[in-house]
């Protein structure tokens, strides 16, 4: 291709070589020229998990290449099969791998696989060993959870076996009743996306037998946090409405429909905000109907730490304790000038802790060892923010990739300390801050999403503080 006279000219001969010329350029290519397709199959057996992972979804989006599923209705999109394609490629690579034989890390992409595979029984046989192999409530709770959602998720939508999941959260109780309101609410939306309204009506009272457990489970934080309850209130008045949005709809059309969501959301919210109890009121409920103890701090690096010979949150002390994730950024600005202020206007009657977890990075930065990203994460929160607090960094279990690769994966976000307060480390989109304000006997008073409660965070320290004084 030549310019001539302000214009371009194509030139066949410019810039394509005959095959003799390439010859001539390239020394002993011979006809090795043009690339080609490999004919062979690949050779799964030395496929680790995460590789058939990537095989399955290349294989995936190879057979959706073109595909319009955004036509089709909830219930067809549900009930799709799995691409043929990636059925058999995740039954082929996967055929040599053992559950048991896997890092803790990667068992949950196997089981993910076999229900790519179609291998139901080999999914809920490893869930169930996974859920057994924890002794905590909570984490029960939370892979029981994980596992309905994929369960939901899946092509197609397995509704019965996510049933069984949710009964087996039931069976936990308390501690597991917020995760078992949150999937069966998942369930029941599934169901009426299928129009299956028999499984529906039968899991309305499940789902709200869920709630109330919570709700008497852990009553002091619904009551000392008004956006939890309007969160429970909207959430039970979707599951009854289940059976009548689209009536809604079909009669007095879209504008009607979201007017009426809009007024009635706006309705409930407002109403929990002007029913909820005062500060003292929620301090009092708490400590003497007995609220959950809090865990133990127990990390492996500690910074600014006033007391190394005793166990946080201290006994007899007033404490909040906030889990924060570095990579929230400017964002979470605001609740660091919230800690700042409380910890200025109470002093040394508070025990501030921030609890921060490695990450094996930090931000520009080369790869880290937990002892130098520890020390990082130090100079960040007390050097760089100024914030007056002691600074836990809990390092996060890992294992290491073989040579040459060398990367960690990480398990369990945040690791067991995160895991025990119910706190996932938010991405940089979520970006928010968790605090546990917890009274001197032990006990978990409330939880809250600083700075956005800071004036219900001041009411309910200065409050404890004077229970304090008058209950020694």
């Amino acid at each position: 291709m030549t310019r001539t006279a302000g214009r371009w000219t194509w030139r066949p001969w410019c810039g394509v070589l005959s095959s003799a010329a390439l010859v001539a350029l390239v020394p002993g290519a011979g006809a090795q020229t043009r690339f080609a397709w490999p004919t062979r199959e690949p050779t799964y057996a030395d496929y680790d998990v995460e590789e058939c992972a990537a095989g399955v979804q290349r294989a995936r989006a190879y057979a959706a290449w073109g595909a319009r599923d955004d036509t089709l209705s909830p219930r067809a999109r549900q009930l799709a099969p799995e691409y043929p394609a990636a059925v058999a490629t995740a039954k082929q690579c996967t055929a040599h791998l053992v559950l048991a034989q896997l890092p803790t890390q990667a068992q949950p992409t196997l089981l993910r696989l076999s229900l790519v595979a179609g291998d139901d029984t080999t999914f809920m046989a490893g869930v169930h060993a996974s859920v057994a192999s924890v002794p905590a409530p909570a984490e029960r709770a939370a892979r029981l959870s994980d596992a309905a959602s994929l369960l939901l998720d899946a092509h197609p939508t397995r509704l019965s076996l996510a049933d069984t999941l949710a009964q087996a959260l039931d069976g936990l109780g308390g501690p597991a009743s917020r995760a078992a309101s949150g999937v069966y609410a998942h369930i029941m939306t599934s169901a009426h996306d299928q129009r299956d309204d028999a499984r529906a009506a039968r899991d309305l009272p499940r789902a709200l037998n869920a709630v109330a457990a919570y709700l008497q489970f852990d009553s002091v934080r619904l009551r000392s946090r008004p956006v939890e309850r309007a969160f429970i209130t909207i959430g039970v008045a979707a599951l009854q409405g289940l059976g009548t949005r689209d009536r809604v709809l079909s009669e007095q059309g879209p504008t009607a429909f979201l007017d009426s969501v809009r007024h009635g959301l706006a309705a409930q919210v407002v109403a929990n905000h002007l029913h909820g109890p005062d500060s003292a009121g929620v301090v009092q409920a708490g400590l003497k109907g007995g609220g959950r103890p809090a865990p133990p701090i127990q990390t492996a690096f500690w910074f600014s730490r006033p007391d190394t010979a005793v166990t946080y949150p201290r006994t007899g002390m007033v404490s909040l304790v906030v889990f924060v994730d570095e990579r929230c950024g400017a964002p979470c600005y605001a609740a660091y000038g919230t800690l700042q202020r409380l910890k200025q206007r109470f002093g040394e009657r508070l025990d501030l802790v921030v609890v921060t977890s490695t990450k094996g990075y930090f931000r520009e930065l080369p790869p880290l060892e937990p002892p130098a990203e520890a020390a990082v994460l130090r100079a960040y929160f007390l050097d760089r923010l100024e914030l007056p607090a002691a600074l836990a960094v809990t390092n996060t279990p890992f294992v290491v990739l073989p040579q040459p690769d060398r990367r960690r994966i990480y398990d369990q976000e945040g690791g067991p300390l995160w895991a025990a307060y119910g706190v996932k480390p938010a991405s940089p989109i979520q970006a928010r801050v968790d605090a546990f304000l917890v009274a001197p006997s032990g006990l978990v008073v409330g939880q809250r999403m600083v700075p956005n409660d800071e004036t219900e965070v001041t009411d309910l320290i200065a409050d404890l503080l004077a229970y304090q004084r008058g209950h020694p």
